[in-house]
């Protein structure tokens, strides 16, 4: 039986390991290196974990699988939340798995909750926590649908670890000097034990679901190390100048005893395998270690990204892997595609990763298939109607806010919803980015940039877009608008600190408030200018202004004022290229690499020199060098294939030239090389022809986009096509009759999206004999003549509902959207009418004109997607959730047939109302937005 184990940790970096290993300390992980193949392992940017595992589990980039950053907002649009995996819109490995009937576990992955009802067990990342205090039992909360199945979930939830359950001698291995510290002011010792427990519950839950449940497949997550790296990476040796010799001293342990705790953890999990199971282990990226650590973070969210290093760690040990060998050029998009392949499945084509065929003996027969999305049977995933994308939830909460059929959640939940959605664009941006698809990272940014014009980082962000794209003068108009707006703020941000320090003159320091002590640092930092940054930006633009000694002389003033970084010297380097002072960049790309041994962009440069040097062994050695630590960069493979090419290995250059059009298809230089090469080399007229016409293709497209930017079309690479379903059909249901006697104790609930036509069934069954709760505050209008029939409590209704015991045996009108905050200690019965969805988005819209409001920033596409998932996810809840009795009925039937409909509603509330009355109020005058 094949059995593969997939282990996750977080930030783990080979810059700490190495040492570890060589000092015996990590045993366990030594074994597996020596045992099977190690590489750097390429992260994806940005580097943020939720996006970058759920990449490990999918094999595709954020824009195609859905998560972008550590929240989301709650689809109600009361408030945000972390970030679950309901936003998830394809099918990670365990899916794929569960589909072909290969029992497999999922331990921790992040984000992995809710749990999905996958064929084995899932443990969702909130398992561990949040540490509440534990209860007489020894017990403490456990998360809602955090286990699945629910068998074990009692059992599994006594397995963890708890900080208060831990012991002195959990903690001094990290902190041999406990007794330096102040524990009354210093709670570090806190996040120690919380990071212990974080992984000491993911590893007891991994030991006994491996031990007592069947499995071919097993991923387990550890989130501690990044945690750790966070908190402490600055106390790790050497000693960093801004670091307190006292809080070096105390915790100086904690990094390598964090990898240490790890590697045990790691060899109580290898216990649980056997010689026929293939382990990988994986890190999404690494952390700064040395020099290169920051002093500041930046005051954003994700902000501590910064610490992060753009290569992970990869070992790879099984049956038929090689042993104690390198493979180069391996990006965590490859875990999933390498996995299959290990099952003898076939790649999604539609995955932007490749099988690690390097890390085999003897090399698995690989097979495609267009899409595993595609592929009908049942994958063991949450149901269509729950991933309803929260965004999208937010939009339709504002068109029923603007509607008036709801009430404007509160303002600060709003903010942060706003917030939440604005980080998640910039997010989906930087991985456009990452992919080189700077058109659409820019349709975002510049929406961005204009709501948001001081947030610097967006407006930077526009900047290296347009840069990219050669918009040289839109990126100088971008940068001159953003620096002086910077100055600007600088100025306000001063006096406001100033206010401040004079507020608060002749204060002891215990007295200011926390609040106030974040305020004043927040402030010091705003109403301070990088300027050593501000000169980085000025060369680089310069630079593509082709202003070459001008561009030298700011970078040359930022490296003098303090700005020593990587990207600064690539930056020179390319400047000494440009200018032919080619020894001089060779030594600017050799810095780079002190500072980072494995940066692919110097090896690049060196291959460039070399190329222009003709020293074509050297130029393919770097250029080889380059695409091994990042694979997914089409200008190395495009020079490799130029040195190729001139040393007379014409069938590699071919190969590498195909590789760099694949990575980016719009690549004049690759196309003309080809083309020469099939003129002169390998004679071939037609192919030949065919790659000038695509070379002149590409050169259009580019100089159409410095000109014009054509408008972005979305595709299948950018945004998920939406359902353009009219309406949902509901599947009609009996329910027992009711008495008069049990009428007169029911609440009677009209339901139905905005425009759909409540207001009619509202006036039916008044006519029919049923009072109303009503209390017309909103006045008849054009858009209902008749009447709006509403009572303005219940847009309250997610706050309070005590309102409904007053509305026994009345007939009161609610939308679907709020049916879940219902007082569950009354009955129900709900008339829910449906309307074709366009002919009630043609409605809504109308009304909003008329009112000059905007609604949702959807369009009708969009928001007929979004209403049919929430009509399906309410269906659900009504009919398998709470099981309220439902009617449901036609919006056209009731026209059309109103005596019908009339003697349908009749029998469903007892069988003692009005019918004729209830038909005759039924206009069909009044039917307008008629969709035929």
């Amino acid at each position: 039986m094949k059995n593969v184990l997939l282990i996750g940790w977080d930030a783990a970096d080979w810059d700490v390991i190495n040492p570890l290993i060589d000092a015996g300390q990590m045993p366990n992980l030594k074994s597996l290196i020596n045992d099977g193949v190690i590489g750097d392992l390429a992260t994806l940017y940005p580097e943020l974990s939720p996006m970058l595992w759920t990449s490990i589990a999918t094999g595709k980039r954020a824009y195609k699988h859905g998560i972008y950053g550590f929240t989301e907002p709650r689809p109600d649009g009361q408030g945000i939340r972390p970030i679950s995996n309901l936003s998830r819109k394809t099918k990670a490995i365990w899916n794929i798995l569960s589909q072909n009937n290969i029992p497999g576990h999922v331990i921790g992955w992040w984000p992995s909750h809710p749990v999905e009802p996958i064929h084995g067990v899932m443990v969702s990342n909130l398992y561990p926590g949040p540490y509440t205090s534990i209860d007489d039992n020894q017990n403490w909360s456990l998360a809602p649908g955090s286990i699945h199945p629910d068998r074990i979930a009692h059992n599994l939830s006594m397995l963890r670890w708890h900080p208060q359950k831990l012991n002195t001698a959990h903690i001094l291995p990290f902190v041999p000097n406990i007794e330096m510290i102040d524990q009354e002011k210093d709670h570090r010792l806190e996040i120690i034990a919380n990071n212990i427990c974080d992984s000491g519950s993911i590893k007891e839950a991994a030991v006994a679901v491996m031990h007592h449940e069947p499995w071919e497949f097993a991923a387990v997550y550890f989130v501690g190390i990044d945690h750790f790296s966070h908190g402490f990476m600055n106390f790790h040796p050497p000693l960093l100048p801004w670091v307190s010799k006292k809080d070096y001293e105390i915790y100086h342990n904690v990094i390598n005893n964090a990898y240490i705790f790890h590697d045990i953890l790691l060899g109580q999990l290898l216990q649980e395998t056997n010689d026929d199971t293939t382990i990988i282990l994986v890190s999404d990226h690494g952390f700064q270690s040395g020099e290169l650590r920051p002093k500041n973070i930046p005051i954003e969210p994700a902000g501590p990204v910064v610490q992060h290093r753009q290569y992970g760690v990869l070992v790879m040990k099984g049956p038929n892997i090689k042993a104690d060998e390198i493979i180069y050029g391996p990006n965590l998009l490859d875990i999933c595609p390498t996995i299959l392949s290990l099952f003898d499945l076939p790649i999604g084509e539609d995955m932007d990763g490749k099988p690690l065929i390097d890390a085999f003996q003897k090399p698995p027969k690989l097979r495609t298939i267009q899409s595993w999305d595609n592929v009908k049977g049942d994958a063991k995933m949450h149901s269509p109607e729950q991933h309803l994308d929260p965004t999208l939830s937010v939009q339709i909460m504002d068109q029923l806010v603007d509607l008036g059929y709801i009430d404007k959640p509160h303002e600060n939940n709003q903010q942060a919803i706003k917030e939440t959605i604005r980080e998640q664009n910039f997010n989906l941006a930087r991985a456009y980015i990452d992919t080189n698809m700077h058109l659409a990272a820019i349709k975002l940014l510049e929406k961005m940039y204009k709501e948001w014009p001081d947030e610097f980082r967006f407006g930077l962000g526009l900047v290296n877009c347009y840069l990219a794209i050669d918009k040289i003068s839109k990126a100088r108009k971008t940068f001159d608008e953003l620096v002086e707006r910077k100055r600007q703020n600088v100025l306000k941000f001063k006096e406001e600190l100033e206010t401040i320090k004079k507020n608060n003159l002749g204060k002891d320091p215990q007295d200011i408030s926390d609040s106030e002590t974040r305020k004043i640092y927040q402030l010091q930092r705003k109403s301070s200018i990088n300027l050593s940054v501000i000169e980085y930006l000025k060369g680089a633009i310069s630079f593509a202004e082709k202003k070459y000694t001008i561009a030298l002389n700011h970078l040359q003033r930022a490296e003098n004022m303090g700005y020593i970084n990587p990207n600064l010297y690539l930056q020179i380097g390319a400047i000494y290229q440009k200018m032919n002072r080619l020894h001089e960049a060779k030594s600017c790309y050799d810095r780079v690499l002190d500072f980072d041994s494995n940066n692919a962009s110097a090896f690049l440069g060196k291959c460039q020199c070399a190329i222009s040097e003709n020293d074509n062994e050297n130029a393919a050695k770097n250029a080889l060098t380059a695409i091994g630590y990042q694979y997914f960069f089409p200008k190395a493979h495009y020079y490799l294939a130029m040195a190729l090419h001139r040393l007379g290995r014409i069938t590699s250059s071919i190969e590498a030239l195909q590789t760099a059009i694949y990575q980016n298809s719009y690549f004049p230089a690759a196309y003309e090389l080809l083309a020469t090469i099939y003129t002169k080399n390998n004679p071939d007229h037609k192919k030949a022809e065919m790659y000038r016409k695509k070379a002149k293709k590409s050169q259009d497209h580019i100089e159409k986009i410095k000109h014009d930017t054509p408008p972005i079309e979305l595709n299948e690479q950018d945004i998920s096509l939406l359902s353009t379903t009219s309406f949902f059909d509901f599947n009609e249901r009996s329910y027992p009759p009711i008495s008069n006697e049990e009428l007169s104790e029911t609440v009677i609930i009209v339901s139905g999206l905005p425009r759909s036509g409540t207001s009619m069934i509202m006036q039916m069954i008044q006519a029919g004999g049923v009072p109303l709760m009503v209390d017309n505050k909103r006045s008849k209008d054009e858009n209902n003549p008749k009447g709006y029939f509403e009572f303005e409590p219940t847009k309250q209704l997610p706050k309070d509902n005590k309102f409904l015991e007053n509305a026994k045996g009345k007939g009161i009108k609610i939308i679907p959207q709020l049916l879940k905050y219902l007082n569950p200690n009354l009955s129900y019965r709900i008339i829910f009418i449906k309307r074709d969805l366009d002919e009630v988005i043609a409605s809504q819209h109308k009304m909003l004109s008329q009112d000059n409001k905007k609604g949702a920033n959807l369009s009708p596409d969009e928001l007929k997607s979004a209403y049919n998932k929430q009509l399906k996810q309410i269906q659900d809840f009504l009919d398998t959730g709470i099981k309220l009795p439902t009617h449901y009925v036609s919006h056209r039937k009731c026209i059309e047939k109103p005596s019908e409909i009339a003697e349908s509603i009749n029998d469903f509330l007892g069988g003692t109302l009005d019918v004729e009355k209830m038909a005759k109020v039924v206009s069909r005058e009044l039917y307008r937005q008629r969709i035929t």
